[in-house]
C-alpha cells in the first residue's frame, strides 16, 4: 500500500510548476494561479483559491473537465464555477512554462500563452513502485502493479516461493480513492469480495458526486437506459439553504429497473450520493428509493424525484 504520488507533464519549464503535494505547503496566496488539468484534483484547488480571491485559470486537455464523470454532470460545474469568475479553457494542449511565469499552450490549431504569479500543475497521480520490486518478476499494467481480484500480485513468470504478495489502494492502478484502498485491503484479509461500486467525490463548489455508470459509458456498451433528473432548485430545504445551483440525475436499466448510475452537482452531493450507492451495493431496483419514504424538507427529497420513472 505504497499510495501514488503527484504525475508531472514532460515539457520545458516542468520545475517550475508546484505539484498537488507542494501546493499545501505555501505561506501566501498569489494574486493569480494557472492550473494545469482540469480534473479531481484541479477543480478542488481551483474552487479553492477561487473562494481567497485569487484569480485562477485553469488549462484542461480533454473536450471537457472531470473526464471521468458524466458529461452533463462536468458542464454544469463548468459553468457554475466560470460564474465564479474561474477561467477554464479546454481542449488546450500545454506544451510549456516560461519563467515569468507564462505558460504556452496549444488549442483548435493556435498557440496561445497565460501569465500568472504561479502555477499548479495537476495532471493526476502515479503509483510508488517499491525499489526493486521489477527484480521479482512482477507484472505491471499502466506503470501499476496488476493484481487479480483478491488483490494477489501478479508476476510474468514464477511466482515468489512460500510467500503471497498483496498490492491495494493506488499502487495497483484499480481505483486510486482513499476509501477503494480500504475496502482492497478488507479483500486481500478475505473480509470482503471486490466490488465496483465505488461512489467518487469532487470537492468544489458546488460538489460533485458519481457512482456506477455515466450515461457515455452506458450508450457505449449499448445498454437500454431510463434516466431520470431533478433541480435542487425545486427543493425547499436547497432554497433556504441558498443552494438552489444543483442536478442529480439517476440512470437505470429500462427494462429490469437496475440502478446504473447516479450522478450529482450541488450541495452535499458527496452525501447525497451514498444512497444509491448503497442501493446498488445490496442490488435494489431503483423503485426501491423512489418507494422509499424520504424526510421534508430534506436534499434526500432530491434523489427521489430524480429516480427515473
Amino acid at each position: 500500500a505504497t499510495g501514488s504520488r503527484p504525475a508531472v507533464l514532460d515539457i520545458p519549464g516542468k520545475e517550475l510548476a508546484l505539484s498537488s503535494d507542494e501546493i499545501l505547503s505555501i505561506q501566501a496566496l498569489p494574486s493569480s494561479f494557472i492550473i494545469i488539468g482540469g480534473g479531481v484534483i484541479g477543480m478542488e484547488f481551483a474552487s479553492i483559491f477561487s473562494a481567497f480571491g485569487v484569480k485562477v485559470t485553469v488549462l484542461e486537455y480533454c473536450k471537457e473537465i472531470l473526464p471521468p464523470f458524466d458529461v452533463e454532470i462536468a458542464k454544469r460545474l463548468r459553468t457554475s464555477l466560470k460564474r465564479r469568475g474561474i477561467e477554464i479553457v479546454t481542449s488546450a494542449q500545454v506544451t510549456a512554462i516560461k519563467p515569468g511565469v507564462t505558460v504556452e499552450y496549444e488549442t483548435k490549431g493556435k498557440s496561445k500563452a497565460v501569465e500568472a504569479e504561479q502555477v499548479l500543475m495537476a495532471v493526476g497521480r502515479r503509483p510508488v513502485i517499491p525499489e526493486g520490486l521489477e527484480e521479482t518478476g512482477v507484472k505491471f499494467e499502466r506503470g501499476a502493479i496488476a493484481v487479480d481480484d483478491n488483490m494477489k500480485m501478479m508476476f510474468d513468470g514464477t511466482a515468489p516461493e512460500n510467500v503471497t504478495l498483496y498490492a491495494i489502494g493506488d499502487v495497483n492502478g484499480r481505483c486510486m480513492l482513499a476509501h477503494a484502498a480500504y475496502m482492497h485491503g478488507l479483500v486481500a484479509l478475505g473480509k470482503a469480495k471486490l466490488t465496483d461500486v465505488i461512489p467518487a467525490a469532487v470537492f468544489t463548489q458546488p460538489e460533485c458526486a458519481m457512482v456506477g455508470l455515466t450515461e457515455e459509458q452506458c450508450a457505449a456498451a449499448g445498454r437500454q437506459i431510463k434516466i431520470g433528473k431533478a433541480m435542487f432548485r425545486s427543493n425547499g430545504k436547497a432554497l433556504a439553504m441558498g443552494e438552489p445551483d444543483g442536478l442529480v440525475k439517476i440512470i437505470a436499466d429500462s427494462e429490469t429497473d437496475e440502478l446504473l448510475g447516479c450522478h450529482i452537482c450541488g450541495a452535499h452531493a458527496a452525501d447525497l450520493v451514498q444512497e444509491v450507492a448503497t442501493a446498488m451495493t445490496a442490488g435494489l431496483k431503483a423503485s426501491a428509493i423512489s418507494t422509499a419514504v424520504h424526510a421534508h424538507p430534506t436534499l434526500t427529497e432530491v434523489v427521489k424525484a430524480a429516480v427515473p420513472k
